[in-house]
Formats: C-alpha cells, sequence, structure tokens
C-alpha cells in the first residue's frame, strides 16, 4: 500500500491526535551523531562538498563547518570570515608575491589576519619567488625593526650580512608551537634570513611541535661563492626543535662560525638529514655531531674525499644514504670502505660518481638488507654481470634502477643447444639462473638495453619479466625493443597476463612504431597499467590518439623522469 493511500485510509477512520506527531529522525542525522564516523565520510568528499554539506541546516553546519575552513590552500577567504573562523584553520599553503606581499590574490592585512588569528595551524607552506626579506619578515615574522647591516667581515655568516632583526614575542600562528610540517621556497637570500629567524623563535619556545622542516632556495646556484647558509643555524635547529623529525635544506651551506657558542643543550631525535648542496668540508661533521639517532642522510655538492669517513663516526646507524655528486673526487676504493661500515642499508642511491663493478659486488654480497638500489647515472660504467650479481644475491630488493655499459640479452637469460628426448635432433632450450629478489621487485628502471639477437632476445626478455608477477613499474630504455618482448605474438591464447600488477610502463623507443592492434595486445597484458609513459616514436598516430584517450584521466602522459 503506497503512504498516500495509507493517509487517506486512515483520515476516514480515526480522529486526527490531539499531540503532534513526533517526526522519525533522519538517517543522516543519527550517522552524523557519531563522531567517529566524521573522518571517514570526510575522507571521500571534496572542500566544495564540505561547504554544500554546511548549508543543509544548523546540524549539519556544526558538524562540517570545521571541515570547510581547516585548510586553506591557495584561496583568499574574505578577512571577517577569516577572523571569525581562523581557530578551525588547520593547514595554509600560499604563493606570496611581491605586489604588496599577496597570496593569490590575499592583501597584506589578510596575511596580518592569518598570522593573528589562525592559531592552531598544523601544516604551514609558503613559496615565494619575488619577496624581499624584510617584507617576508615584516607579514610572516612579525618583525618590526630591522637593524642596519654590519660592517664587519661577513665570514658566511648571514647574521652580519643581512639585516636580521627578532621575532616579536607575540601570538603569531605562523609560529605556533602546533605547527608539526613547515615548508619554505622562497629566494636564497630570504631563505637565509628566514632560516635564521626560525632559530630565533626556537630560543623563544616556539615551534616546539615541529616535526618536518624543508628550506629550497631560488636560483641559488648564484650564491654559491657568495651568500650560504650559516652552518651554525642549521646545527641550531636540529636542537632546538625537540620532536623534529625530518630536516632538508636544499640551499648553499657555508662554513660553521667556531667563534659562536654552540652548546645549546638538549638531544636531538632527528632521523632524517637532507642538505643537497653542500660546500664546505667542516660544516659536515659540525652538523652531525649530535645526530646520533640519524638513519636517514642525504648530502650533494661536497667535492671532498674525507667526509666518507666521517659519516660512520657521527651516524652509526645509518639505513638510507643518498649521495648527490656535483664535482666527484671520491676514489671507487673509499665507496667500499664505506659500505663496509653500513651492511645493514635498506636503500643506497649514488647520483654522479664513480664507482666500479667491485663496489657493486660488494653490495650483492654484503649487503643483504638492501631494498632500494638507484644508480642512474655513473661516471664509471659498470658491466651487466656486476647488476646480474645484485638481481641474484638481494633477495629483499624492491627498487632497482640501473645505468651500466650496456645490458644484452644475456642478462635476462641464456639459450642453449641440448639434444630432444624424440631423437629429432637438437633444439634450443632457455637456461634461466633464478633472480632473488624475483618475488620482491616492484620498480625496474633499466638503461642502454640492447636486444640484437632478434627473437631470441625478445624471448629472453619477455620470459624474464613475466616472471616478476609483484612489478608494478617498468622502465625500459634502450636499442632494438619490439613488440616481442611483451606479448608472445605466437601464442593463440594466454590463461593469465603477462604484466598482472604493472601500473606505470615506460619506453624510450621501438623497432618499428607499434600499430592500433599491437599496442591492444601489449596493454591487455597489463591490466592494472594507469601511467603509459610511451614517447611518440614508440607509436603509429592512430595508436597514439588511441593510447593517451585511454588513460588521459589516470596518467600524466609523460616521459618518465629517468629517460636520458
Amino acid at each position: 500500500m503506497s503512504m498516500k493511500q495509507y493517509v487517506i485510509n486512515n483520515t476516514d477512520q480515526h480522529q486526527h491526535p490531539k499531540q503532534p506527531m513526533t517526526l522519525p529522525v533522519p538517517m543522516a542525522s543519527k550517522v552524523l551523531a557519531i563522531p567517529e564516523l566524521h573522518a571517514e565520510i570526510a575522507s571521500n568528499l571534496l572542500i566544495y562538498d564540505y561547504a554544500s554539506c554546511a548549508l543543509v541546516s544548523k546540524q549539519w553546519h556544526d558538524v562540517w563547518n570545521p571541515y570547510v575552513w581547516s585548510s586553506i590552500v591557495n584561496r583568499n577567504p574574505q578577512d571577517q570570515h577569516c577572523v571569525r573562523y581562523g581557530h578551525l584553520v588547520r593547514h595554509f599553503h600560499a604563493v606570496l608575491l611581491a605586489q604588496g606581499l599577496r597570496a593569490t590574490a590575499m592583501t597584506p592585512i589578510s596575511l596580518d589576519v592569518v598570522r593573528q588569528v589562525c592559531l592552531e595551524l598544523k601544516t604551514v607552506a609558503l613559496v615565494s619567488y619575488t619577496v624581499p626579506a624584510e617584507d617576508f619578515g615584516r607579514r610572516i615574522m612579525d618583525i618590526t625593526e630591522f637593524p642596519a647591516p654590519s660592517t664587519e667581515a661577513t665570514g658566511g655568516n648571514p647574521s652580519k650580512t643581512e639585516r636580521i632583526g627578532v621575532p616579536r614575542e607575540v601570538s603569531n600562528g605562523f609560529l605556533s608551537n602546533s605547527i608539526q610540517s613547515l615548508t619554505l621556497t622562497l629566494l636564497h637570500d630570504v631563505g637565509i634570513s628566514a632560516l635564521h629567524w626560525i632559530v630565533l623563535a626556537g630560543r623563544q619556545g616556539r615551534l616546539q611541535g615541529l616535526q618536518k622542516f624543508k628550506l629550497t632556495g631560488v636560483n641559488f646556484r648564484s650564491y654559491e661563492t657568495e651568500l650560504k647558509v650559516s652552518a651554525n643555524d642549521i646545527h641550531a635547529c636540529t636542537v632546538l626543535f625537540p620532536d623534529l623529525r625530518k630536516f632538508s635544506v636544499s640551499m648553499s651551506i657555508g662554513d660553521p662560525d667556531l667563534d659562536q657558542d654552540t652548546d645549546i643543550g638538549g638531544q636531538s631525535v632527528l632521523q632524517k638529514l637532507k642538505l643537497s648542496s653542500l660546500w664546505s668540508s667542516t660544516a659536515l661533521p659540525f652538523i652531525l655531531r649530535p645526530l646520533h639517532s640519524l638513519n636517514s642522510l642525504t648530502i650533494g655538492g661536497i667535492s671532498a674525499q674525507f667526509f666518507l669517513t666521517q659519516i660512520p663516526r657521527h651516524c652509526p646507524n645509518l639505513t638510507q644514504f643518498t649521495y648527490l655528486a656535483r664535482h666527484d673526487d671520491i676514489a671507487p676504493s673509499l665507496w667500499i670502505e664505506f659500505l663496509a661500515a653500513y651492511q645493514g642499508l635498506t636503500h643506497l642511491g649514488l647520483y654522479d660518481t664513480s664507482i666500479t663493478d667491485a663496489t657493486v659486488f660488494f653490495l650483492a654480497w654484503n649487503c643483504p638488507s638492501l631494498k632500494d638500489l638507484v644508480l642512474p647515472r655513473l661516471e664509471t660504467g659498470i658491466t651487466w654481470q656486476a647488476v646480474s650479481a645484485l638481481v641474484e644475491n638481494l633477495a629483499l630488493l624492491q627498487v632497482l634502477i640501473v645505468t651500466p655499459r650496456k645490458i644484452p640479452g644475456e642478462f635476462f637469460g641464456t639459450r642453449v643447444d641440448q639434444e630432444a628426448t624424440d631423437g629429432r635432433g637438437s633444439e634450443a632450450v632457455v637456461v634461466f639462473k633464478p633472480w632473488a629478489c624475483q618475488n620482491t621487485l616492484r620498480e625496474l628502471v633499466l638503461r642502454r638495453v640492447e636486444l640484437k639477437n632478434g627473437v631470441d632476445d625478445y624471448a629472453l626478455f619477455r620470459q624474464r619479466m613475466w616472471s616478476l608477477k609483484r612489478l608494478t613499474k617498468l622502465s625500459i630504455f634502450g636499442e632494438h625493443i619490439a613488440m616481442e618482448c611483451f606479448v608472445d605474438t605466437k601464442a593463440q591464447r594466454q590463461s593469465s597476463p603477462g604484466f598482472p600488477c604493472l601500473e606505470k610502463f615506460s619506453l624510450s623507443s621501438f623497432e618499428t612504431p607499434m600499430t592500433l592492434t599491437e599496442v591492444q595486445a601489449m596493454v591487455g597484458q597489463m591490466p592494472q597499467l594507469k601511467d603509459p609513459g610511451l614517447s611518440s616514436r614508440c607509436l603509429t598516430r592512430e595508436a597514439e590518439k588511441w593510447l593517451w584517450g585511454q588513460y588521459r584521466d589516470t596518467g600524466n602522459g609523460g616521459y618518465d623522469e629517468y629517460a636520458e
């Protein structure tokens, strides 16, 4: 019986009640009465959905308005609204422009409002390519007085070269103790001042909840011989903030000022440190001295060989190490001495440096815990036999990115002639030496692959790749790559796809451009594919149009980051 018919029937037979009927509580209201479900529902909505939900009713407004105002990311709220709801803002991301220091059309007054009202921020990310240091200091750090520049010898210390000033000891959302993550992308000279201001704020007892800090300098190459970040400020940051776990500075770092008082006290709990442009050999041991709990280190720029012996002395517990060389003069033999101190490494990345087969064989035989190995650009090439030692011995390897001199078909397997069992002469048999990482490898990037033996090499390559069932990313750069490397064109039907987990696939060139039918056959081997990074040289015009139409919303439509 319909509701309409039910109402008609009951109206004719019964009197109306004297008291108003109690309406049933909507199911949505019952759900919103359970706070634990709010976050689960919110994780499936966008900020525009939050705003729509907040307009439904007063109850919904009370539930969803905190989500509407939890994040200000590149948007410009009206000042009166920011004053009213600023206590709800937890995430503030903005691009600062020089015209009045605006953040995406944000007026200077708006930045002042954010600084004064948003006192419970958790993450702050500021990007500025043009804002001068004094404007940044006034609006963000709340500095009202800047002393005149000193005429003393600088010695590479920014506190003597810049009009630094001191943050006022008043409420400042950008220096709040609730902030857990602070990311700054600034001009090099502004970044030098900003880091010093943060140290001063730490000495005032601010930013005590900071867990992650990242400072990136814009166009800092031009300052490599001039202004540099003070190693003293970096040292101070690692000790002043008790919860700091990750610290990254991508700016030129100078020598420490040993005359300054560096006995700050406290114990650093820093676990991850990145110094991508370290130009001082004395700065590294100075910075590393209090970092006994460090387990991840990334350094670059330094050109002195002795630093390899300094790191194990100060950081005995490293499990992840990345070296970004600029002017590499490290003898290959020193790498073996360094790695001997860290046989428990799980991640190793060496860029633009000189290593030999001996170093790679040492890794294969002495670092069984290695999970990620990144060797994308090497000054001295290694042989494919050394790479074979890696995959045949490292049972936990998940990521392998390597550039040997060349990778022939023998790397993937060999064919030998054996007598057939039925007495019909001999036949070619594929012999595979098992890869220890066959069941763990997720990402494989190989450059300089040369499959010169045609169909035989294609079959070896295909069968080896098909054996890596957990592979999610595959990038191949080389010569003589053909359709048969990925699809068995002779088989009439395959019971299962060759690449069941592959999500990202990159290829630099093909023997002949693939047709639409060939591309569809290859993609059929990759049911989870989301990002096909194929260059236009690999496809016909028709195939290219179809492929990008299929994956327009899931892939980046670009070339792989490891392409030559």
